[in-house]
């Protein structure tokens, strides 16, 4: 739709996250930009003191991108990638791939989506040697955790919204949630909800909220405080947000994402990021280093 959207210059708000969607002008991401999402989990992955890492995604657009900007990161970060694995989208056994990890890897850098991330993990987990798990936190999303189970404790991984979030406006977010869907929300709900709250903020502000150009610049200069936390948008229509470290952990019986660091707003440039002073990486997954 981005040929359309543009060439009838209506503002839109989306939560894909692939980078070549963006325009720039009317298009408005309320989530992330792959690649800088991407350099950051491999960035994360040398920063917590990896060497060699294995890079596993699907052999499709957006798994192209997260190998590319996986390796940016981990070597921005002192590391060399050792092996570049790409399974077909729907691949039903991940035995072969994970096979072939060198005995010389250290670390383990993934984006496996939704059923395809399920089995990744699961398998993974059958394993007897394993490395531990770095990544796109949609590997291990919230939605298929449970299915996932123990197989994905130690995962570590950084996204701009989990429900596991302390503040009181997620708090908030997630209790009306619940009580309205039965579940907690994922990356998507909150997405949707950014895009509410923005348009909400915009509408308010104008006279006539029919004129597009002007819509367009007040969108431009909206801040919230959503259940992610503070957002606003770069010059490219890319939201400047916090960004939220965490480690997949059982936490009573159940496991969830744990957040052990923040970076307070993460510019989304494919470069390395100012993380937290101090920060302190758990270990990840059953390897010791």
């Amino acid at each position: 739709i981005k040929p359309y959207v543009t060439s009838h210059k209506i503002p839109t708000l989306l939560g894909a996250t692939v980078d070549e969607i963006g325009d720039g002008k009317y298009i408005f991401r309320v989530t992330f930009p792959a690649a800088a999402e991407g350099f950051l989990e491999g960035y994360l992955a040398g920063r917590a003191g990896y060497k060699n890492a294995v890079l596993i995604a699907p052999n499709y657009n957006a798994g192209q991108s997260a190998i590319e900007n996986f390796e940016k990161g981990f070597v921005a970060a002192g590391g060399r990638v050792v092996q570049k694995l790409m399974p077909r989208l729907g691949t039903a056994d991940f035995g072969p791939f994970i096979n072939q990890f060198p005995a010389n890897a250290d670390v383990v850098i993934a984006f496996e989506p939704g059923a395809d991330g399920v089995r990744f993990i699961r398998q993974y987990g059958d394993f007897g040697k394993k490395l531990p798990l770095f990544g796109f936190p949609s590997t291990v999303d919230e939605n298929t955790l449970p299915a996932e189970g123990k197989a994905a404790d130690g995962f570590i991984g950084a996204a701009f919204y989990f429900s596991t979030l302390a503040t009181q406006q997620n708090q908030t977010f997630v209790k009306d949630w619940e009580a309205a869907y039965h579940t907690a929300p994922g990356w998507q709900a909150a997405a949707g909800y950014i895009a509410a709250q923005i348009l909400d903020q915009a509408f308010r502000s104008l006279a006539d909220p029919s004129d597009k150009e002007a819509l367009v610049k007040t969108i431009k200069g909206v801040k919230i405080v959503s259940p992610a936390g503070p957002l606003h948008f770069d010059s490219n229509n890319n939201p400047i947000a916090p960004r939220y470290i965490m480690q997949i952990r059982d936490v009573n019986g159940a496991e969830q994402p744990v957040v052990f660091a923040t970076i307070p707003l993460f510019v989304p440039d494919a470069s390395a990021p100012p993380l937290p002073k101090n920060i302190a990486f758990p270990k990840a997954g059953s390897a010791s280093r």
